[in-house]
């Protein structure tokens, strides 16, 4: 069955499935959320943004199974279709370069409250967005939050009404022929103006050093985005090498001397001890940090695994790469061309490498590559490692051959532990009498 939540209460009714797993009478859901919205969403003195669906029987749930550690087959949540629109004033555009060079208009926008916010600044898109919607400063544009989170202009209230009179084209905000940060002539892709500058354009030096510190990357929490404004603008840093230079050769004090105003010996301090922690992270870590386009964290981890090191994967042929799950041609040729442009003589990596950054996996992880006994089975591992951080537990396993997964099914193999395993996924396993065994 399927339950309806409605806070304290919930509301459960029969699905009947044919032999292939299909819903045969998939009116029964579409009217109990109906019948949710009519009586109890639209009623609340709070807003209700949609509704979550689940089957409700843990061995139906075990033999769907899950998509990947962060969604399930037998769960879905959906947001209503209804958005509440607002109007406002634009009182100017900003154009804003992004990590590769894309240059991103942000309408700055007359504060005004909508669907439980203060909306201030809106996107616009790219160029043609701007035309199409005959966009000027000043004129009153409708509003709504795309999917109850995004601010996102669906409308321009002042075209429309102009457009009984004259077609309203003149004076359209104007896209810039220059870089707004660098001044550098922008080129075309598509529908997109990027800035080419990119080894000395500022905003995507800081942006490729933002997402080097951000959670994902390297972790060096004590970073933000306007200590890295301050570093690039003292050019103290041009690429994230260069905050290895500055950990090995500044003292706290000598870095506080040439900060400035703002920056205390503690807070320099702790900047450069967690710049020093990165050194531990897994290669896949440092690879998702280099910032090529379309590499992202699961699909490094994947390429590190392959790969092994930065080594291998600077000499890859665009063939090796497309043998990848997921990894086309257009990621192919993005990873062999982010080396063309950027690490070609191998300066760069050998440098992260000579500071004591992880560019391979390591040592013991490239042998057990080579000793597939885990080959087939399917395993989970849950809580604290008494041997590795992290994630690096499911490293470990896969390169002996096992496939890890995040949650357990009836297909997991074995269910390994480690100091205060999640309860949720030993009550899974013993109910669906998955073999538990603890780490040691």
């Amino acid at each position: 069955g399927f339950v309806l939540d409605e806070g304290t209460d919930s509301r459960t009714i029969k699905v009947e499935f044919d032999s292939e797993g299909n819903i045969t009478n998939p009116k029964f859901v579409v009217d109990s959320i109906k019948w949710f919205w009519d009586n109890v969403a639209k009623k609340q003195d709070y807003d209700c943004d949609g509704i979550v669906i689940k089957v409700n029987d843990c061995k139906i749930q075990s033999s769907i199974g899950t998509k990947d550690h962060r969604a399930s087959e037998w769960g879905i949540a959906r947001k209503w279709n209804e958005e509440k629109k607002v109007v406002t004033t634009i009182n100017d555009v900003d154009f804003q370069v992004g990590t590769h060079g894309a240059v991103t208009p942000v309408a700055k926008l007359e504060p005004v409250p909508c669907d439980g916010v203060i909306i201030s600044n809106a996107t616009l898109n790219n160029e043609k967005f701007i035309k199409d919607n005959k966009i000027h400063v000043g004129d009153e544009l409708y509003i709504v939050r795309s999917g109850g989170v995004i601010p996102y202009v669906v409308g321009n209230k002042t075209a429309e009404e102009m457009a009984e009179c004259t077609d309203y084209t003149d004076g359209c905000v104007e896209f810039p022929k220059c870089c707004p940060e660098c001044c550098t002539p922008l080129v075309k892709e598509g529908e997109i103006w990027k800035c080419p500058n990119i080894a000395h354009c500022p905003a995507q030096k800081e942006g490729r050093i933002e997402q080097w510190c951000s959670k994902d990357g390297m972790d060096i929490a004590q970073l933000g985005p306007e200590m890295i404004h301050d570093l690039v603008e003292k050019k103290l840093v041009n690429d994230p090498l260069d905050l290895y230079v500055i950990a090995r050769d500044y003292t706290p004090q000598s870095l506080v001397d040439v900060l400035g105003i703002g920056y205390g010996l503690k807070k320099v301090k702790k900047f450069i001890e967690n710049v020093n922690a990165s050194k531990t992270r897994t290669f896949d870590k440092v690879l998702y940090s280099l910032c090529i386009s379309g590499i992202g964290k699961q699909n490094a981890k994947m390429i590190a695994e392959k790969f092994r090191s930065y080594q291998n994967l600077r000499n890859a042929t665009k063939e090796q790469l497309i043998e990848l799950d997921g990894i086309g041609e257009v990621l192919a040729n993005s990873i062999i061309e982010w080396f063309k442009d950027n690490d070609s003589d191998g300066w760069y990596l050998n440098g992260l490498k000579e500071y004591g950054l992880s560019m391979e996996m390591n040592v013991s992880q490239s042998v057990a590559q080579n000793e597939q006994i885990l080959s087939g089975l399917n395993i989970v591992f849950s809580g604290k490692s008494g041997h590795w951080n992290g994630d690096d537990v499911e490293v470990v396993l896969s390169s002996y051959g096992a496939k890890c997964g995040h949650s357990v099914s009836k297909k997991t193999d074995y269910l390994v532990v480690g100091e205060n395993p999640g309860p949720s996924k030993v009550s899974k396993a013993q109910l669906l009498g998955v073999e538990i065994i603890k780490e040691d």
